[in-house]
């Protein structure tokens, strides 16, 4: 399974949008000392939807490599061990000649 780069790439400005995002919240929250606490919870209950939001992304991100790997893993093993095989084919056929 290729590395999906193509996905990685789509997703990295949203994320990146949301942590400029969640960048600003948290400035706006510690020049506002003066707002109400029900207006500082509303915005801190959005803030965690934000970083909520941005963890799925970047587990669905993380998912998506760790399964990229395990292919690519599964594949180099099943090279290496055609070319070692090959090897040994080569090595019995000088022998033999």
């Amino acid at each position: 399974m290729p590395v999906p780069w193509v996905q990685l790439i789509k997703l990295a400005p949203t994320i990146l949008s949301m942590t400029n995002d969640l960048r600003r919240s948290a400035r706006r929250l510690g020049k506002q000392p003066q707002a109400g606490p029900d207006t500082r919870l509303q915005e801190l209950e959005k803030d965690l939807a934000q970083q909520a939001e941005g963890l799925h992304l970047l587990a669905r991100q993380v998912e998506g490599l760790t399964e990229a790997v395990t292919a690519l893993r599964r594949s180099l093993l099943v090279a290496l061990t055609l070319g070692g095989g090959a090897v040994l084919l080569a090595l019995a056929a000088l022998f033999i000649v």
